[in-house]
């Protein structure tokens, strides 16, 4: 399993009553949303496709690749850990909270966003 963390995307339209969807949602115990990221989603779908579709790189080779662009196998799942991380950097937890809890903990959070942005 490459990440535990659970994520919650809304994708709307504009004036569709998302960032009322997600303040609703952001009162839930356990869940912890943002606003819009100025199309972070789209960026990383870019950036996934390009890594994917990159002859050279041999995404999906099942031996070590060889030469300049050399690596051992890369498992199907392992570009969404980076790419969540992203999205816990940009969603973090009020800096209260992590300061009045010594061992903060928060990988039983879902954690979301909205976009209004998704099309090139």
């Amino acid at each position: 399993k490459p990440c535990q963390r659970r994520f919650l995307i809304v994708v709307a339209t504009g004036r569709s009553g998302s960032t009322t969807l997600m303040n609703l949602l952001d009162l839930l115990p356990g869940v912890r949303m943002a606003g819009e990221n100025k199309g972070q989603l789209i960026n990383d779908f870019t950036s996934f496709r390009n890594l994917r579709d990159s002859i050279e790189l041999h995404l999906t080779a099942t031996e070590e690749v060889d030469g300049a662009w050399k690596h051992f196998p890369i498992p199907a799942q392992s570009l969404s850990c980076p790419i969540q991380g992203v999205y816990e950097a940009i969603n973090p937890p009020p800096e209260l909270s992590m300061n009045y809890r010594g061992n903060y903990d928060d990988s039983d959070t879902i954690l979301g966003f909205k976009t209004v942005r998704l099309h090139e």
